[in-house]
């Protein structure tokens, strides 16, 4: 059921679990300053932010940087992966 749910915040706590890729990937966040609030279901939300970072890590060469970042414009919020 969807909630107000600060994705900023979730996009750091998804990135914090691939701090140690066996891969050597790594992994940051790019978001901005403060609460960026949507209303969704935060563990599906999670899960997609997971695979997005796990598909990211599994089609790069090892040891690069992976970024999921964070934008803001008027009503919409969109992530990037990098």
């Amino acid at each position: 059921h969807p909630k107000p749910v600060d994705i900023a915040d979730l996009i750091q706590e998804v990135v914090g679990a691939f701090s140690d890729s066996p891969t050597g990937h790594r992994v940051h966040a790019e978001v901005l300053e403060g609460p960026v609030v949507a209303s969704c279901d935060r563990g599906m939300i999670s899960r997609v932010l997971q695979n997005l970072i796990g598909n990211a890590t599994k089609y790069s060469p090892n040891c690069t940087d992976v970024t999921l970042r964070l934008e803001k414009r008027s009503e919409t919020i969109r992530i990037a992966v990098r």
